[in-house]
């Protein structure tokens, strides 16, 4: 196994390098389960974002979850909204978006609750994200944001990995592609 070591938020972390597909091996990297990085980078990204003055957070499952939690309670947010992976059983009229690029065949649909939709109305938003890679997530929450008729006040993230997506958006550290 080859590593990769970085260090982010004055934390230093070895992360392993995995094969994406036959000429692409990225640095792996999870923010579940590791409160002090989720603390360390939150409090970065809610420093960079605080002066958007987002009402709301919202993200893609799962990775971030941990990490909209808490950037949630230093902004004394009363909620965040995580975008689902497909339309799950537990939804009522919820709001879909279909990826426009074939290439993403992890993702079929992004979704959330009509609920979630409902409170989204007008609101300010960052969507935060833990990895951006080619921005497909950021680009089909920014969709389902549109379509609930939320306002996208900026992009949020811990790492950005490679250089395939070259919006504005606020990162703690750079990933190479190898």
């Amino acid at each position: 196994m080859q590593w990769f070591d970085i260090e982010v938020c004055g934390l230093r972390r070895r992360l392993p390098i995995v094969s994406m597909g036959p000429k692409l091996k990225v640095a792996s990297v999870s923010l579940l389960g590791d409160v002090e990085l989720v603390k360390a980078a939150a409090r970065e990204l809610v420093s960079r974002i605080d002066g958007l003055h987002p009402e709301v957070l919202i993200g893609p499952e799962t990775k971030v979850v941990p990490l909209l939690q808490v950037m949630s309670e230093l902004m004394r947010l009363q909620r965040y909204v995580v975008c689902r992976k497909g339309i799950q059983a537990y939804m009522v009229d919820p709001a879909v978006v279909v990826p426009g690029e074939l290439r993403n065949r992890r993702v079929r649909e992004m979704a959330i609750d009509g609920q979630d939709a409902k409170y989204l109305g007008g609101k300010r938003t960052v969507i935060v994200d833990d990895v951006v890679f080619t921005g497909s997530s950021f680009r089909m929450v920014g969709q389902l944001l549109l379509k609930v008729g939320a306002v996208n006040c900026g992009l949020a993230a811990v790492f950005r990995q490679g250089g395939e997506f070259g919006e504005k958006m606020e990162y703690l550290y750079e990933l190479p592609v190898f």
